[in-house]
């Protein structure tokens, strides 16, 4: 009985366990649709180019949004497309500095020495700017790029380095965009050059020069703020003899006082005068002698009022030097300046003209030495047949070559050591002279001229030689 209830339990435990099995799907099959997987994508021909992901422009709108499946909702999304955006332009210095000489760069500097002679050459130091540059070289610093123009070997032009050297060309002419155009004409070759001249850079004009006719080769101030050497000077009858302000250093617009009125018809209302100041007395540089005192003028001043024995004057302009109560002033005088032209410099000019020869015996504004720009004083004047515009060859003489300072000869070690000789079998050949730049009379005197100095390869001085071409 016992056995029978054993059987019995362990059939229903049989039949449970079949019922079991047969409820249970067989391994791998699906229990759901929406547990079934996405079908995979098929591969398109299309160029690796066109499969990627495309990437938007910045102004290509964005794609609607569409719904989709979950099953895909669950498989992971490309990388969403983001747009490009162009960086702005690097503003980091070049890479790939060297040492060039004693300073670093980037570039690749051309050697100072193969600039062609007597160009104007600037070493760039800190603080530099090519905007900067064309300031102080043109006046005008939108002009920049005619520098850089020059120095194309600087590739990018916001960063130059303090060493680099660079060529300053001669600014360009600026034609007003009101002006009328030029009339066209046919362009001239150059002749080549082949006997040692050079074409002497001249100032260029304004457009209102233009109209005006040629420019002239000296400025107001070369013409007002300069001097010249007098051999018959006499202190004036008029001069400043007081001011209306009390202080040192009078300038343009403050009232002074003439020690002259209505007496004796000395001065009249509307009367303009020249300020002159008495400067250093000059001598010759090779005979020693007394050629006449430098007197500068300083700027002018014009009558408003006339007393019985003073009269109350305006200084209307005034140079770089302040005015003074003391200094004179003298009958006021229109100066005229000559016109600029093409002059050659040659350097094997050595043949004598035959034409008079003078030196240079005073540099204006107390130089040491002057380039081309400056002004100077020579000792050939209207009597030797001098006129304003005349220019001058600046030469000077050969002297005869330097001998050793130091010289060696003895033996060492069964040799024997000497310095090499050196040839000087013609001590009395006279070599020819050297021209190194040209001026250009503005005004002479009778024994004196003053000149600007319009070219100029190396510094001029007092003692230098010059004759009339």
């Amino acid at each position: 009985m016992k056995m029978n209830d054993l059987l019995r339990k362990a059939g229903h435990l049989s039949l449970a366990l079949l019922l079991i099995t047969i409820a249970l799907p067989a391994n791998g099959e699906e229990t759901s649709q929406s547990a079934k997987p996405a079908p995979p994508v098929e591969e398109t021909s299309k160029p690796a180019s066109e499969q990627a992901a495309p990437t938007a422009a910045p102004e290509q709108a964005e794609p609607k949004a569409t719904p989709e499946p979950a099953a895909k909702k669950a498989a992971p999304a490309p990388a969403a497309s983001v747009p490009i955006i162009t960086p702005p332009e690097s503003t980091t210095p070049p890479r790939g500095l060297k040492l060039v000489g004693d300073h670093w760069t980037p570039y690749q500097p051309p050697d100072p020495e193969s600039f062609p002679e007597g160009a104007q050459i600037h070493i760039i130091v800190k603080g530099d700017t090519l905007w900067g540059m064309a300031g102080t070289h043109f006046q005008n610093p939108w002009l920049w790029p005619h520098i850089w123009n020059e120095n194309r070997y600087i590739l990018d032009s916001h960063w130059i380095y303090p060493g680099d050297p660079l060529l300053l060309p001669p600014r360009p002419t600026v034609v007003s965009e009101i002006a009328p155009a030029p009339a066209m004409t046919e362009p001239q070759d150059e002749p080549t050059d082949t006997s040692g001249e050079e074409s002497v850079p001249q100032p260029s004009a304004s457009s209102e020069s233009q109209d005006e006719g040629p420019s002239p080769v000296a400025d107001y101030s070369d013409l007002y703020c300069t001097g010249s050497v007098r051999p018959d000077y006499e202190k004036t009858e008029l001069y400043i003899a007081n001011s209306e302000d009390v202080k040192i250093g009078l300038t343009t617009g403050d009232l002074v006082y003439l020690n002259g009125g209505r007496d004796g018809g000395k001065v009249n209302p509307g009367d303009s005068f020249l300020v002159i100041a008495k400067g250093s007395e000059v001598f010759h540089p090779v005979t020693d002698k007394w050629v006449g005192t430098y007197v500068r003028r300083l700027g002018k001043v014009k009558v408003l009022a006339v007393q019985d024995q003073t009269s109350i004057a305006e200084i209307t302009e005034s140079c770089q030097d302040r005015i003074e109560v003391g200094f004179e002033v003298e009958a006021d005088r229109t100066l005229t300046s000559p016109v600029a032209r093409h002059v050659a410099f040659n350097k094997l000019d050595v043949e004598p003209s035959g034409k008079p020869n003078g030196y240079i015996v005073h540099l204006q504004d107390g130089m040491n030495d002057a380039l081309a720009g400056s002004m100077v004083d020579v000792d050939l004047g209207s009597k030797d047949g001098v006129r304003a515009g005349d220019v001058m060859l600046i030469y000077l003489n050969n002297a005869p070559p330097r001998p050793r300072d130091v010289t060696y000869d003895y033996r060492w070690n069964d040799r024997r050591y000497q310095s090499q000789q050196l040839r000087d079998d013609d001590q009395h050949l006279l070599f020819p002279r050297k021209p190194i730049g040209l001026l250009m009379v503005i005004s002479t005197e009778e024994k004196t001229s003053s000149a600007k100095i319009i070219y100029a390869i190396r510094d001029v001085e007092v003692g230098n030689l010059v004759e009339l071409r």
